[in-house]
């Protein structure tokens, strides 16, 4: 199966969160299980330096942007998995991805619709034509909107489904309602039964309402999700997605979390040789300036 994983962060290139942990280790999953995965991020700051990335040649007009210059998609890779990189400077070339301690900044809707914009417009020109369109969290929220309207309108999509996954509700991408317009969109997407939340614009809700499936990090947290006090104001939204809403447990990348092989450790140690992991508990205490007893039990 083709699968373009889009996500704001992936791990190592950029990361503020457990979505940067998680979009760096399901892709490489999936390719092992025999799968066709390619990844889709913004180009940040000097990320084109830092990731050796390639240029692909492919230039794209943003109609969403309101900027002169093209994007450019760049080409690097994870651990051999194709990672395409969204390089526009006036959008993604900033102190942080999504603000500063004074806060978010204020253009993240028309900076996200235009990553968006661009993933799907790149495929095209790149000769990749995904069956599957894996969204991750309110910042590709979009991706399920426009590639609707795509499979309308072009052939090229006509078989691609949009799979949208929630790693945290309480981020839910609410903007002013009067941002819709500079962002390109169809006016009708401003009702209820699309990105209108509570009187302003989610751009999560547009990846919940548009994509295909849905699914979150585990069973407990989708059944949380479905009631009012973890549902943030979606739970009714999720509840009416049915059996298209389910909840897959996250797993941990054993090569990464593997102390037998962690370099970072002090000493290394696995279940037949649990040694070193006393060895290990020693220098932390140490470290922080702890009492170095073994017989106190070290909870992280």
């Amino acid at each position: 199966m083709k699968i373009l994983f889009l996500a704001s962060e992936i791990a190592p290139f950029a990361r503020t969160g457990g979505l940067a942990d998680v979009s760096g280790a399901l892709p490489l999953a999936l390719a092992a299980l025999g799968h066709d995965v390619r990844l889709a991020m913004p180009c940040y700051g000097d990320l084109r330096r830092r990731s050796a990335a390639t240029d692909t040649g492919v230039r794209l007009p943003l109609a969403v942007a309101g900027v002169k210059q093209p994007a450019a998609i760049l080409e690097t890779a994870l651990q051999g998995l194709p990672v395409y990189l969204v390089e526009q400077p006036a959008l993604f070339d900033r102190a942080g991805l999504y603000g500063t301690p004074a806060g978010d900044y204020p253009d993240n809707p028309k900076r996200f619709a235009a990553f968006c914009q661009a993933a799907l417009a790149m495929l095209p020109a790149l000769g990749f034509r995904p069956e599957v369109l894996h969204g991750n969290d309110w910042q590709t929220g979009l991706a399920p909107v426009l590639l609707r309207a795509a499979r309308r309108n072009d052939p090229f999509f006509a078989g691609c489904g949009a799979l949208f996954t929630i790693h945290n509700l309480g981020y839910q991408g609410l903007f002013p309602a009067t941002a819709l317009p500079r962002l390109g969109l169809d006016p009708a997407l401003a009702r209820p039964e699309a990105l209108e939340f509570w009187g302003q614009l989610s751009l999560l809700k547009g990846g919940v309402v548009f994509a295909d499936r849905v699914n979150t990090v585990s069973p407990t947290y989708r059944r949380e999700t479905l009631g009012p006090e973890q549902g943030y104001g979606f739970d009714g939204i999720l509840r009416a997605r049915g059996e298209h809403y389910s909840g897959i447990l996250n797993g941990i990348d054993r090569q990464q979390w593997n102390p037998a092989a962690d370099a970072a450790l002090v000493q290394p140690y696995d279940v037949l040789a649990l040694a070193g992991k006393a060895v290990c508990k020693t220098a932390l205490q140490r470290e922080l300036g702890l009492d170095e007893r073994p017989d106190v039990p070290l909870v992280a």
